[in-house]
């Protein structure tokens, strides 16, 4: 089995090598995409196996790889053709990938409140208001 990237001995995710002397944003745009996908694969494998490093590792690129998306939206991204068809791909297989990473992180939530309230015990209540979702003791 090949180690993640944030085990040690494993090598970091490749740079998307996006600068602003780049004459070919949409190819630095697909290299970003790609990293994103990439992550994106990431971060299911490690909710599914419920590593929080893991977790950690794909969210913070994921992060990093949205700031260097938004610069390189900002520079405009020339509609070539055969660009298009590539970015527009992209596109699909990373909305696919973020809805599936929504419905494995909505299952973990209510994965850790069934454990949070068998932790609770008998005597928790949840608090009053709707938006804390918190279990409390009761006194």
């Amino acid at each position: 089995m090949t180690p993640l990237p944030h085990q040690p001995g494993a090598a970091a995710l490749p740079a998307a090598g996006v600068s602003e002397e780049d004459p070919r944003p949409a190819a630095a745009c697909l290299a970003v995409l790609r990293q994103l996908e990439a992550t994106l694969q990431l971060g299911q494998k490690a909710l599914l196996a419920y590593d929080l490093s893991a977790i950690e590792f794909a969210t913070s690129e994921q992060a990093r790889l949205r700031q260097e998306f938004e610069t390189l939206w900002a520079w405009g991204i020339p509609r070539a053709d055969t660009d298009a068809a590539e970015l527009r791909a992209a596109q699909q297989r990373i909305l696919h990938l973020g809805k599936t990473q929504a419905a494995l992180l909505s299952r973990a939530q209510r994965y850790l409140n069934v454990l949070a309230r068998l932790h609770a015990g008998a005597n928790a209540a949840y608090s009053a208001t709707p938006s804390d979702r918190v279990l409390v003791a009761e006194k």
